[in-house]
């Protein structure tokens, strides 16, 4: 479909220029990071590229948006892309104060002030937990979600069918961030960023897919072509990122050389 082509097209280049739709491919054997982060400061974006025209009516506005902070990437009718903007939040946000980030943003981020053919969020909160098929039920979601990472935040239960894995990711999003993208971008197509990891053609062999944003580190081991993990770790070197990558493929009896 125009849609799936669409997101593996911006995967495909987000790998090399972009951090934040970053699905850095590792290869075991020939490991490549991609990573690009900077101050955050007065919300000001990290990353900001902009066409000198963009027919706003007929593009489509994909938005990732999580901790690590919010992503906006504009693609037009032809398959091309017009506009890559990133902003970085700080590390230890709460949930408040992360809901404040994202208003301000809608408030002051000029790409944000059009109407797009299509809008599309990708959520990256790390509270996220994939269910086989046969093991999902509805009415246990919340159950599931609080049992893994506890009731202390307020937030949505969400779920997503992932087709090709015939899995279910089941996540959790802040009511508050809910609450300024509903008001914001009431039309959206939403889903989870790791739905989107898990839920693409696998690879055989080894290998390991990580997404790297500031302060944040999410990734995923596939081994033999099966999914042995997706996980989210917060770093705060580039000594802890490896630990962790190394540490996953330790984990798994997956050889990082």
């Amino acid at each position: 479909s125009v849609i799936g082509n669409a997101i593996e097209s911006i995967c495909l280049l987000l790998t090399s220029t972009f951090k934040l739709f970053d699905i850095a491919a590792l290869s075991i054997k020939s490991a490549k990071i991609s990573y690009f982060a900077t101050e955050m400061q007065q919300v000001n974006p990290s990353f900001n590229v902009l066409a000198p025209e963009i027919n706003f009516e007929t593009a489509q506005l994909f938005v990732e948006a999580g901790p690590m902070g919010i992503s906006l990437l504009v693609l037009d009718n032809g398959n091309c892309f017009k506009a890559v903007v990133s902003y970085a939040f700080e590390a230890g946000a709460n949930e408040d104060e992360m809901a404040e980030e994202f208003l301000l943003i809608f408030k002051r981020e000029k790409l944000l002030q059009h109407k797009f053919y299509k809008t599309h969020i990708f959520w990256s909160f790390a509270e996220s937990i994939l269910v086989p098929n046969e093991l999902m039920d509805a009415e246990r979601n919340v159950n599931m979600v609080t049992l893994v990472f506890g009731e202390a935040k307020n937030g949505v239960i969400r779920s997503d069918h992932l087709f090709k894995p015939n899995l279910h990711n089941v996540y959790r999003i802040p009511q508050s961030t809910i609450d300024v993208f509903s008001a914001n971008l009431p039309m959206a197509t939403q889903t989870h960023f790791f739905s989107t990891l898990v839920n693409r053609n696998i690879p055989e062999g080894n290998n390991l897919f990580a997404i790297i944003y500031r302060n944040y580190l999410t990734i995923m081991l596939c081994k033999q072509g099966k999914l042995q993990a997706v996980q989210n770790f917060e770093y705060s070197s580039p000594d802890d990122c490896a630990f962790h990558l190394l540490n996953v493929c330790k984990g798994f009896d997956v050889p990082p050389d």
